[in-house]
């Protein structure tokens, strides 16, 4: 029977041409277009130790799957140890794996960088500051459906491993092989960068609800200001009404026309109906509450109550 094994690993190549399909109704010919697998930040970083050897300078490709497992296997695959031969197939497809997901955190925490750089100010909230807010409330919830995605995606990896999803105890932190230790510093990560995501959602609609409450505010103000309107028009019309209707009373006559000897009857008529008009809205009014509505109960309880009050002011005299 023979000492050595033979491990077959699979890996899928990279994406170098995307096939442009129509939708259901569109007519036309399907095209490709082809398209250029650029990592973030020009990949992952390179997990081995430093000092590498001389003669590698660059580290791994980091074209595909393939040619960064070749790479190790061919540059690092004496550092594996003789008495731990089951690691020799998975450590380095575990590690490259690991480093992927940090890029990929890396990646999700200049976004929320810059979703946190967008968010305007409530004093500047203003005409297109709006749709700014907007734009940034959808990015936020759109990252957090990814990181969601993506922390499940790591609790699967982490199961089939048979990771124990716990926190890390960094308790071989310089074992560079620890890979149980790293996908459960990503686990934790993951959770905090959702978390961090979700306050950032919670923040937004804070901040909407004190826009919606400034909004509020400034309707108040602005209704206040059309009802002081209103009631400088009404006190005109208040006024103008008695003389118009003095003057369209007095006009059927000639000897009240203004130049005449009579013309004084036109003031004293309309001053009395002016001031009459007066009291009487004033009178009315006091049967109003402050919903607007009017009643006689609550206009007899408070003439009442002014009347009660008056007397005892004369009898204190």
């Amino acid at each position: 029977m023979s000492d050595k094994s033979l491990a077959v690993i699979l890996c899928e190549p990279p994406v170098s041409r995307l096939i442009l399909g129509l939708f259901e109704g569109q007519t036309g010919d399907i095209t490709t277009c082809e398209t250029s697998d650029q990592p973030y930040q020009r990949g992952f970083r390179d997990f081995m130790k430093a000092p590498l050897p001389p003669h590698i300078i660059t580290g791994p490709p980091r074209v595909s799957m393939a040619e960064d497992l070749c790479y190790y296997f061919s540059a690092h695959f004496k550092t594996l140890p003789i008495n731990r031969p089951q690691l020799y197939c998975s450590i380095f497809l575990q590690k490259i794996v690991a480093s992927h997901w940090l890029l990929l955190l890396q990646y999700i925490r200049s976004i929320i960088s810059d979703l946190e750089w967008e968010f305007p100010l409530v004093s500047s909230l203003k005409g297109e500051q709006f749709l700014k807010a907007e734009t940034v409330w959808r990015g936020l919830l759109m990252w957090n459906t990814r990181c969601s995605w993506y922390l499940s995606a790591v609790e699967d990896s982490m199961l089939s491993a048979g990771i124990p999803l716990a926190e890390p105890s960094f308790e071989k932190a310089g074992d560079w092989m620890a890979i149980d230790q790293d996908f459960q510093l990503i686990h934790r990560r993951f959770r905090s960068v959702q978390t961090k995501m979700q306050s950032l959602i919670s923040l937004n609609t804070s901040l909407a609800s004190l826009v919606g409450n400034r909004q509020s505010v400034l309707e108040a103000k602005r209704t206040i200001k059309e009802a002081k309107t209103m009631k400088v028009l009404t006190f005109l019309g208040l006024v103008f009404i008695p003389l118009a209707f003095t003057c369209g009373l007095l006009s059927m006559n000639d000897r009240y026309l203004p130049g005449t000897g009579l013309f004084w009857v036109y003031w004293v008529i309309a001053l009395p109906l002016i001031i009459l008009v007066f009291l009487v809205v004033a009178v009315i009014n006091l049967g109003f509450d402050d919903q607007g509505g009017w009643s006689l109960e609550r206009y007899i309880r408070i003439v009442s109550r002014m009347s009660g009050h008056n007397s005892e002011k004369w009898r204190g005299l």
